[in-house]
């Protein structure tokens, strides 16, 4: 009867712990994602206070060398994207922060350093609208001499949201010129 009773406790002890894990999963389903890294909550202070006077990117990264701003979408894995929107190998690059995926309320926005060989991207938040950048429109990939953005609020059937636009300045020195 000890055997069998012995056995009953670590069945119990073991349905109780999994139950306990399939708590706190559901617990962070309910609360979303962890909060922003301090440096994407900066980044995105700095995008919603430039607002939709087109401004270069620059302005809200200034401390740091960087040659192309690209964005990334949900699900994205920079390390995987951006050889893909770039059309470079980046093999020997370093990513910042490391294997982290953009999870399906955020966006990204890479800024991508040649010569560092490294990329560091910053998570941009979608939720809550009123208060996040929902979408981000424009060409996928801007060179920092023609790099700018705005920020403006789009009104659709349910809900008005922010958006960020890329904006690539004509005449700029590696600019495209329309034909």
């Amino acid at each position: 009867m000890g055997k069998w009773r012995r056995r009953l406790l670590w069945l119990l002890a073991g349905a109780f712990g999994v139950g306990a894990l399939c708590a706190v999963l559901l617990a962070i389903a309910i609360v979303g994602s962890p909060p922003l890294p301090r440096e994407s909550a900066e980044m995105m202070e700095g995008l919603l206070a430039a607002g939709s006077e087109p401004t270069p990117f620059s302005a809200v990264l200034p401390d740091r060398e960087w040659d192309t701003v690209c964005y990334l979408d949900p699900y994205d894995l920079p390390s995987r994207r951006l050889p893909f929107h770039l059309s470079e190998d980046l093999r020997n690059f370093s990513f910042q922060p490391s294997h982290r995926w953009i999870d399906e309320h955020e966006n990204g926005l890479a800024f991508i350093d040649r010569r560092a060989r490294m990329a560091h991207f910053f998570i941009v938040k979608k939720l809550p609208p009123d208060q996040a950048i929902y979408g981000i429109e424009g060409p996928r990939c801007l060179e920092r001499d023609s790099a700018l953005f705005k920020v403006e609020l789009v009104h659709g059937l349910n809900f008005s949201a922010n958006h960020l636009f890329f904006i690539e300045q004509v005449g700029a020195v590696g600019a495209s010129t329309p034909d």
